[in-house]
């Protein structure tokens, strides 16, 4: 059977087009980075000899132009009906192209302008740049957003393109377009070719006392004369005196709100050119140069797109003042460093600064922002000082260097406890809790010291207007935390505030652990409705004395994992993609390694797991994850949507619907069962029929399916522990 990588057979380009029958490329051919969603989930074409994909947009407004073609199609129904073979053709694209695709636009004449108005012009290595900046309520922005909105599936891992359909958010988005407008040979057509793109959505917030004076609608209270808490009073909105209705007219995009920067992509040829940090720095400092906007978060931002923007903010925060007054304290009053006193982490960072009022004033989100004071702050300590070996005296240490080393160490130690507190208080021995938080913050510093150093070459090559790719920028981001952060959730920092904006602190403990309970590791890939079930079961004392130690999913979008967070669950990332990148000519050598991994991190985690419990996991496990698991004694469980037997893999309920419709089954099922090498055919643990009604819809079933599901995986996990626990 041929199977092709997705990704490789796939060429992007952009072109001109010098008259109407000669489309010109203008760079190499480049390829996407993800094609999981709109292609196979494990980037694979199956059945097709030689599979080509061209997509061309038009330099100016990204006019698609797509072409598919193939030597020989191979029929997989033939060899196995259950293989599924995708449809090599536009319609696969369907969702994420306009209409019109099949030719190519005309030349663009010469006078086109993007839409909107043009905030930003500047040369940077020998070619000149412009940055645009329109509405989504603009129709021509809107078209060349349909037509390159691809391009974000594509290249940025677990984005999406829904919400900018939505008639009634439009004026909410903002689009960013950055073009390079160097000349070129032919005069008579348009200078520009699209470089990078950003969209921005503005959220409103609740307009707290704190909230409205940080974003100008209140003035600060008047000062006291006489020593009580100064107050405002709001003033009155006017009324009609015959209709009583409110004559004040509110402009609802100019009331307090949080600008997420989102979908933000520097094309691959323009890639390693520092333009990222050029589109990203101009399109932060138009947003906070609004008055109404509290805070500007990012978008589950990717790692790559991290170490940029804590290049560009801490370049930024560096020209303030009050940021380069900032100083880590040397000596600390003995009350103050008590164990069972919180630890000073303002008093260590601000040194008699108000950090919080600073932060507001900068709009940072708080977790970024209080990195990036702790980033800065590492550099004002010699390079000599920063060691755990020399903080063995702590604070009574002689040199003041290496105090100051001390305590920095500190406030960063309880910033990563609090953003993993549960995690450490599941841990059971304390001491392998404290070496736990130690190596996080070593992490951290590590991560520190790269982007440090990566500032040092940044600027160099700024300063020489050179265009070479910064050594150490795409590096690979070094986690400084115990297990995934929050960099992943849509909205950053927005769980951390308190009802009045202040973010909530909690001391740095070690609580006791409470007595031995059953651990789970559950697997998902998706929405979570099992997982969710199992959490609650959890709560409920349904599955007594058990918790959910660790959810996993191969998929980062995966709803799960929110459901996991909120739940307070810690939650692992753990994607098949970078193996196939790893492995491009063997798919079977990649999910080895990539189930080797798996296996390793499960049983690297503290505690163990009892039980794996597969509840929507969309990942056939080899022999490579399945020994070690069974080595370490651990039981493995999945749930599938049909009965012992029937239905195995993919595709299960509509299989089952389609077998009632067209060969009168009268029922399907739902069973737990055990985890062998071979597909959904180990042991059944509990099994439940569900029957198949006549008339009924696919989605109907589904949702019958569904609710069975629910109840099942939480009564087979019950009779595995009970087994386990030895009851």
């Amino acid at each position: 059977m041929r199977i092709t990588n997705s990704n490789e057979c796939f060429d992007i380009n952009l072109y001109r087009t010098v008259n109407e029958h000669e489309p010109e490329r203008i760079f190499d051919s480049f390829h996407p980075s993800y094609t999981y969603t709109v292609i196979d989930e494990n980037e694979t074409i199956a059945g097709y000899k030689n599979p080509s994909i061209q997509l061309d947009f038009r330099a100016n407004d990204m006019k698609p132009q797509l072409g598919i073609s193939f030597d020989q199609q191979v029929d997989l129904k033939k060899i196995s009906p259950d293989l599924n073979q995708i449809d090599l053709s536009p319609e696969l694209f369907r969702e994420y192209l306009p209409e019109t695709i099949d030719e190519a636009a005309g030349p663009a004449p010469a006078d086109w302008k993007p839409p909107g108005e043009r905030q930003s012009s500047f040369s940077l290595h020998g070619k000149q740049y412009e940055i645009w900046k329109s509405s989504m309520t603009d129709p021509e922005a809107r078209r060349i957003w349909t037509n390159m909105r691809l391009l974000v599936i594509l290249f940025i891992e677990g984005a999406t393109v829904h919400g900018l359909d939505d008639e009634d958010t439009l004026d909410r988005w903002s689009l960013y377009l950055m073009y390079d407008v160097t000349p070129h040979s032919q005069k008579d057509l348009s200078p520009y070719t699209l470089a990078g793109f950003s969209t921005s959505y503005r959220a409103w917030v609740f307009p707290t006392f704190e909230i409205a004076r940080a974003t100008k609608q209140l003035p600060s209270p008047a000062a006291s004369t006489n020593g009580d808490v100064a107050k405002y009073t709001p003033p009155r909105l006017t009324q009609d005196p015959e209709t009583l209705l409110f004559t004040d007219k509110l402009d609802l995009l100019q009331t307090p709100s949080r600008e997420r920067i989102s979908q933000f992509l520097i094309l691959p040829p323009y890639q390693g050119k520092l333009l990222g940090s050029r589109l990203y720095d101009h399109i932060f400092r138009d947003l906070a140069a609004k008055p109404f906007i509290y805070e500007i978060p990012v978008e589950g931002p990717s790692e790559e797109f991290d170490a940029m923007r804590d290049y560009c903010d801490i370049t930024y925060l560096r020209t303030l003042p009050a940021f380069q007054e900032l100083s880590v304290a040397s000596n600390i009053p003995p009350e103050s460093l008590r164990k069972d006193s919180p630890i000073p982490r303002d008093q260590i960072l601000g040194n008699g600064k108000d950090l919080e009022e600073l932060r507001r004033e900068t709009k940072i989100v708080s977790r970024q922002f209080y990195r990036m004071v702790e980033l800065h702050l590492l550099s004002t300590i010699p390079p000599n000082n920063r060691s755990r070996s020399r903080i063995t005296r702590k604070a009574k240490s002689s040199n003041e260097n290496d105090r100051r080393y001390y305590f920095w160490r500190l406030a960063l130690k309880q910033r990563i406890y609090i953003q993993n507190a549960d995690a450490l208080d599941q841990m059971e021995d304390t001491a392998d809790r404290v070496e736990k938080l130690e190596s996080a913050v070593d992490s951290q510093q590590e991560e520190f010291e790269e982007r440090l150093e990566g500032l040092e070459k940044r600027q160099s090559l700024a300063a020489d207007d050179a265009a070479v790719s910064v050594s150490g920028a795409r590096a690979k981001r070094k986690r400084a935390v115990v297990l995934e952060d929050d960099e992943g959730d849509e909205w950053e920092d927005m769980d951390e505030e308190s009802e009045g904006g202040t973010k909530r602190r909690r001391p740095l403990c070690l609580p006791n652990m409470t007595d031995r309970q059953i651990n789970l590791t559950v697997l998902i890939s998706g929405n979570g409705s099992n997982l969710q079930a199992l959490i609650d079961a959890c709560a409920s004392g349904a599955l007594p004395n058990t918790r959910i130690t660790n959810v996993i999913s191969n998929r980062k979008a995966a709803y799960g994992l929110e459901r996991a967070s909120k739940a307070s669950i810690p939650t692992t990332y753990h994607n098949l993609v970078p193996y196939k990148k790893q492995h491009p000519d063997s798919i079977d050598t990649a999910r080895q390694q990539y189930d080797a991994d798996l296996a390793k991190i499960i049983l690297d985690s503290n505690p163990r797991p009892d039980l794996i419990v597969c509840a929507g996991w969309m990942h056939i496990v080899t022999p490579s994850f399945l020994t070690p698991i069974s080595a370490a004694n651990i039981k493995i469980i999945n749930l599938h949507p049909a009965l012992p037997g029937e239905f195995s893999g993919a595709g299960a309920i509509e299989r089952a619907w389609k077998a009632g419709r067209e060969d009168g089954l009268k029922r399907t099922g739902v069973m737990i069962h055990e985890v062998i090498a071979e597909v959904d055919a180990g042991e059944a643990i509990v099994t439940q029929e569900v029957e198949l009604r006549e008339g009924e819809s696919l989605d109907e079933l589904e949702e019958r399916i569904h609710r069975v599901e629910h109840g099942l995986i939480v009564e087979g996990t019950r009779r595995v522990l009970e087994k386990i626990a030895g009851k």
